[in-house]
């Protein structure tokens, strides 16, 4: 991931939200298992920078934190689109980037944490 180091993470809260906002769930992990294999997974991830992201109605709102502090924060939108947001960045105007999803991602660990 590069912004966040690993050994430093606490927890990554992740909402699955669609069409119908009743429908928002939120886990919070914790386990140092899942979050290297959560971490792993997205170092996996080919992006390329895109000028926005398209709506989608299945997305995955995902929050990193350290020492209780919010380091990171991932949207991914379907399966091809992703935003990511540093928190406390130093330049804001580089704060949030979209990218496309160019290889890498397909989503099932994420899914199968909602199961």
């Amino acid at each position: 991931m590069g912004q966040v180091n690993l050994e430093e993470i606490d927890t990554i809260e992740i909402i699955k939200s669609d069409d119908n906002p009743t429908n928002e769930r939120k886990i919070t992990v914790s386990d140092p298992k899942e979050i290297h294999q959560i971490i792993n997974e997205f170092s996996q991830i080919q992006l390329k920078k895109s000028n926005s992201s398209p709506p989608s109605s299945d997305s995955y709102w995902i929050t990193i934190r350290s020492k209780q502090e919010r380091k990171l924060g991932l949207i991914i939108l379907g399966e091809k689109n992703i935003v990511i947001y540093k928190y406390n960045s130093a330049n804001p105007k580089n704060s949030i980037v979209s990218y496309e999803i160019i290889s890498g991602y397909n989503g099932k660990l994420i899914q199968n944490l909602f199961k």
